[in-house]
């Protein structure tokens, strides 16, 4: 069994970022090393040589943000963990026993642990698949159960995933808005901030192929196109305030206005705030044809920020393309969502343009459902639980 290694925590979770100073590095430094000591301690127990430990996410990017508190500085990311188990391993819930462990231990730190056998592991996909190869890297533990994933295949589909999550997030969830502070992590505000800046790295392309960093987006920006939906000092502000947890450098109708222009240069539409219908007539293009639950609820969650943002003409051709989307839907598909079809057919496109609140409360339940079932499949796919041949083609 391989031990932890000697690795500079702020340096090797820092390297790619703009702004965050060297002293906020080294006090999250400080409080890091023995965090993760302490990890590696209880898996070691737990797995007895089997099991091996990974970070995943921002930190195996190296883009990992800080917030400055009356204490000073704290890490303000999730601390992704990816245990890794023998493919017949029986024993202890290894995630949980750590993310129990490591809640008492610093309540400041945000763990979360996904449990996987090996051969699951060379079969993800996705971004999740890019980071968790980056954290194999530079393991924490490298147990007996030490395959490292292939490499992941991350392009316009895989970044589509990531802003239809953060989209879903931004209108179909409840934030959790801490003592009203700016900028605060769950909060709408900082919802938006993360939409934004998804939306902005979906429409960078590096040299090599690489998986842009929030740094990259403000560095390649000369050569991305992005100049024809927001201004560079505008994608600067945005990654600063990300890195050290700001209050956004945006309003919420400017950044809502700005989301739809990035939607519409990803989907290669003219980048015009009154261009609505062509945005439109690109989702529909993207639907054409399929029935998944995975490529439709892509799709309807583009049409419903439209039908929400944009005016009454706008908002009814985005209800009336809800409609046709959700009758494409593969009925035996549905879980959550079924017999829901039903319910968002009889609504009127004009009643839903007018924000009638019956109409649009059925349509929001609707949603919502229907991003469980997203889920459902979505979240297995990319682990490399499931096959879903229906999505598996490259777009």
């Amino acid at each position: 069994m391989e031990p932890v290694k000697n690795v500079d925590y702020a340096t090797s979770y820092f390297d790619r970022t703009l702004f965050i100073p060297d002293e906020a590095k080294r006090q999250v430094d400080d409080r890091l090393t023995g965090y993760l000591d302490e990890a590696v301690r209880v898996i070691r127990e737990i797995g007895r040589g089997d099991i091996s430990l990974y970070l995943a996410g921002s930190l195996a990017r190296g883009e990992g943000a800080v917030m400055l508190t009356s204490t000073g500085y704290t890490l303000a990311s999730d601390l992704d963990f990816v245990a890794v188990v023998p493919e017949h391993h029986t024993g202890p819930d290894a995630a949980l026993a750590l993310v129990d462990h490591l809640k008492c231990l610093d309540p400041g730190f945000l763990p979360t642990c996904f449990l996987m056998d090996e051969e699951q592991v060379a079969r993800t996909r996705s971004h999740f698949g890019h980071d968790l190869r980056l954290g194999t890297r530079t393991p924490l533990l490298r147990g007996a159960a030490g395959r490292d994933p292939n490499h992941a295949i991350v392009g316009r589909k895989e970044a589509l995933e990531v802003v239809v999550h953060q989209l879903a997030e931004y209108l179909l969830t409840s934030p959790a808005v801490a003592d009203g502070k700016p900028g605060i992590r769950d909060s709408t505000e900082h919802q938006l901030r993360k939409l934004l800046l998804e939306l902005i790295r979906a429409n960078v392309t590096l040299p090599g192929g690489d998986v842009p960093r929030y740094a990259d987006l403000v560095n390649h920006f000369a050569e991305s196109g992005l100049g024809a939906a927001l201004d560079h000092s505008s994608v600067r502000e945005l990654v600063r305030a990300r890195e050290l947890t700001l209050a956004n450098p945006v309003s919420t109708s400017s950044g809502q206005s700005l989301a739809i222009r990035l939607l519409q240069l990803f989907f290669g539409t003219p980048v015009d705030n009154g261009a609505h219908r062509a945005l439109l007539e690109a989702v529909r293009r993207h639907a054409v044809g399929r029935h998944d639950v995975l490529n439709l609820f892509q799709a309807c969650v583009v049409a419903y920020c439209l039908l929400l943002w944009t005016d009454r003409p706008s908002a009814r051709d985005a209800a009336s393309l809800l409609q046709v989307l959700w009758r494409q839907l593969n009925e035996t598909e549905l879980i959550e969502a079924g017999g829901l079809n039903h319910v968002v057919a009889s609504l009127s496109p004009d009643a839903l343009a007018e924000r009638e609140s019956n109409s649009t409360a059925a349509l929001e339940v609707a949603m919502k459902n229907l991003r469980l079932d997203y889920y459902h499949y979505l979240g297995p796919y990319n682990f490399g639980k499931i096959d879903y041949p229906a999505y598996s083609e490259r777009a």
